[in-house]
């Protein structure tokens, strides 16, 4: 732990934020830790002094905060000497605790998210990988971002193929119905079977070991219900939305936690005039962005990004 903080205060998420921004800073070289000190101090004493903070008082706090753990973040993104296992720390934190995980709620994150885009001087370039490429096409439907890309993405409401692989891959969130309130775990070996089936079991045993955390249950449950809850849920989007920036999706040929088959379904299920793509990998799994060769997935996404937007950001040149 980086310094103790309770459950409470850690789910606001300027919060956890800081926290975890602290942690990569304590990693640093010394050097660079002496540079950077004040600010990785002054985001420490912000996000204690939240904690207990009654409500009018701390709307003010916590845009300070916001703005402290800005600061710092753009410090570490400057330091030529940044550790590349920085991060550690931020999984010992949500292994300890999943209460955070287990609260995560869609449209909470989801106006989270939007909060931080529409504060940004032009439309972001939205990238989400599994849950993450759902938030994205929920995010484009409500007119944010100036294009997106859904990588081995989730799918919203209404799309409903669901693949013998796929609940298999998603047997230890489904087992028990409680699991929707809370965090759901995988074993080394389910991980395997979901998440990195093309790597061994020892490269898989690594991989599990430096970055598995739970998965919240609200989450996988979500996607079930909506097809059987009557009513537009969380997950529905508007695949008639003509005003849509451009959106491509990028699937794996051998993921199992959501398949290419779900994919090209949800591609299919868009019927705007908006511009909808889609690109499926041979080889890859859910572990695409971790997976040896991630690079032609990144470059691919970027160039396609580039391509759409008209804009040029660290393109490699490869043909999209």
């Amino acid at each position: 732990m980086i310094w103790t903080m309770p459950p409470s205060s850690l789910r606001i998420v300027g919060v956890r934020v800081a926290r975890s921004l602290y942690g990569r800073w304590r990693l640093l070289p010394r050097d660079e830790r002496a540079r950077t000190a004040g600010v990785a101090e002054d985001a420490k004493e912000k996000a204690l002094a939240v904690r207990g903070m009654p409500e009018p008082e701390r709307a003010q706090a916590e845009a300070d905060l916001r703005a402290a753990n800005e600061s710092l973040a753009e410090a570490l993104v400057g330091s030529a000497e940044s550790d590349p296992e920085v991060g550690a720390e931020e999984v010992e934190a949500l292994r300890e605790d999943t209460t955070p995980i287990a609260k995560l709620t869609v449209p909470e994150t989801l106006e989270y998210l939007e909060s931080v885009i529409r504060k940004l001087d032009q439309p972001p370039i939205l990238m989400g990988h599994s849950y993450g490429g759902l938030l994205t096409q929920l995010l484009l439907d409500r007119g944010l971002g100036a294009a997106g890309v859904a990588v081995d993405s989730a799918p919203p409401e209404g799309v409903r193929k669901v693949p013998p692989a796929q609940l298999k891959a998603l047997f230890p969130a489904f087992e028990n119905p409680a699991n929707r309130h809370r965090a759901v775990g995988f074993t080394p070996k389910q991980f395997h079977y979901a998440f990195t089936n093309t790597l061994t079991e020892e490269e898989s045993a690594e991989v599990y070991e430096r970055y598995y955390i739970e998965a919240p249950g609200r989450f996988v449950w979500s996607g079930f219900l909506s097809n059987v809850e009557p009513g537009r849920q969380d997950t529905w989007v508007n695949f008639k939305n003509d005003e849509r920036a451009p959106l491509l999706f990028i699937a794996g040929s051998v993921d199992h936690v959501m398949p290419a088959s779900v994919n090209r379904s949800n591609y299919e299920h868009y019927k705007s005039a908006a511009h909808t793509d889609y690109k499926e990998f041979e080889g890859r799994s859910h572990f695409t962005v971790g997976q040896p060769g991630w690079e032609a997935v990144a470059d691919y996404a970027l160039n396609w990004s580039n391509e759409h937007t008209g804009r040029a950001l660290l393109s490699t040149g490869l043909p999209s």
